[in-house]
């Protein structure tokens, strides 16, 4: 847990692999504790969550969503405004209003998620652009992609299949130093090495 008792992302990790135990097994082990600079790079993209609040004139709700679940709680086509709005000196907030005159306040650990969801949501969007800031984010399930994004498998094969060509990603749908250079470039970030690209 982190200074606000909210769970942290290795909480979740080791949540989620409580689960797939034997859950009458009483002998679980606790996993070792890490320091802030010793996280281990070994989680999968479900390691990657931020905070969700929905607003709607006096009701609220609020609570933590997996990157790739965020199309359950987000859907592109009813986003009527994205903006991102700078909390503190460090911390940044991805702000949606919706049709129906929705609040929805996204926040993260890392202010590159928030903005590649910026591009991710925004349907007026080039879809190559918003593929390729899917993959950064580490969502790489299709069907994750096709939901999030709200388009048909179809044009997802082949907005991957043109990456694959133009060398931004490599067969194994990961992005190529092309796509990371893209990346920084779409997302106007100075420095990103392969090392942090896996991370995230």
């Amino acid at each position: 847990m982190d200074e606000n008792a909210q769970i942290t992302q290795q909480g979740h990790y080791y949540l989620e692999n409580i689960k797939e135990e034997n859950p009458f097994d009483n002998a679980l082990t606790l996993p070792s504790l890490f320091s802030s600079s010793e996280i281990p790079n070994t989680f999968t993209p479900k390691s990657n969550i931020v905070r969700y609040t929905k607003k709607y004139e006096y009701s609220s709700v609020s609570g933590t969503v997996f990157l790739e679940d965020l199309w359950y709680f987000v859907l592109s086509p009813e986003i009527r405004n994205i903006s991102i709005n700078k909390i503190d000196i460090f911390d940044m907030e991805l702000h949606l209003q919706n049709l129906s005159g929705a609040t929805i306040l996204i926040e993260s650990e890392d202010n590159r998620v928030l903005l590649a969801l910026s591009k991710i949501l925004n349907m007026k969007e080039n879809l190559h652009t918003r593929v390729l800031n899917c993959l950064f984010v580490g969502i790489k399930e299709e069907k994750d992609i096709v939901n999030l994004l709200y388009i048909e498998p179809h044009e997802l094969e082949m907005s991957m299949k043109q990456m694959l060509e133009s060398k931004v990603i490599n067969a194994e749908n990961i992005l190529t130093e092309k796509g990371i250079e893209t990346i920084k470039h779409i997302l106007k970030i100075k420095n990103l090495s392969r090392q942090e690209q896996n991370v995230l």
